[in-house]
């Protein structure tokens, strides 16, 4: 298949911009993922510690 400069050009850039979604979306995934880790991890120490989470 002979495709034209500006057809292949397309194709190129839509296949970065599809990728650079993915590493986005997945990225802000695993920010939410360690963010709510880290919020389970302060409740788990202050209910060991006999306080509360919000007093800080």
């Amino acid at each position: 298949m002979n495709l034209r400069f500006q057809e292949r050009l397309s194709y190129a850039l839509g296949a970065v911009g599809k990728d650079m979604a993915y590493a986005l979306a997945s990225s802000y995934v695993l920010y939410r993922k360690y963010i709510l880790m880290d919020e389970k991890m302060a409740e788990i120490t202050a209910s060991l510690q006999g306080g509360n989470i919000n007093e800080r």
